[in-house]
């Protein structure tokens, strides 16, 4: 547990993971005892008080004593991982529904290389004008009509 000597630059025991979390490359420091432990559980384990929350930690990869964060300020790495995601890189598999499909590089037969290419715009709203029941004609219908009732009160004042 906590009381082992660490050598800065040397990675800790299994980059600091442990049974219960091992995707978590870092021994925490509690300030309840002052004793470094990979996890809480390995402190309820290794001790007989109540736990307090840690707020240092110890690097895994080069056993550098920090504030808690999710990596390491003197090394970089990602300290803190999800087990379905332990390496925490991101891909554009589907996010946003996107893709990361490279369509010049696809398949001329795959039917999602082409597909949103057959969409076209109307270009008759700019040879005829706007429709008689759309927000562009009754927005400006509306304003010249306060326009013209503002125009006949000045007349009628003068």
């Amino acid at each position: 547990g906590g009381g082992a000597v660490l050598q800065v630059g040397l990675p800790l025991p299994g980059h600091g993971a442990c049974k219960h979390y091992r995707h978590s490359y870092r021994w925490l420091r509690f300030p309840c005892c002052g004793m470094r432990f990979p996890c809480d559980l390995c402190h309820e384990e290794g001790t007989d008080h109540e736990m307090k929350w840690a707020t240092r930690m110890v690097c895994g990869f080069c056993s550098v004593e920090q504030p808690v964060s999710p990596e390491c300020k003197a090394c970089g790495r990602k300290l803190a991982a999800a087990a379905a995601n332990p390496l925490g890189k991101t891909t554009r598999f589907w996010e946003g529904g996107g893709g990361c499909r490279d369509v010049r590089r696809m398949n001329r037969n795959d039917p999602h290389k082409y597909r949103g290419k057959s969409k076209t715009q109307s270009a008759k709203s700019t040879r005829v004008g706007p429709k008689a029941w759309s927000k562009e004609l009754k927005a400006g219908g509306q304003q010249g009509q306060r326009q013209g009732q503002q125009r006949q009160r000045r007349d009628s004042d003068e």
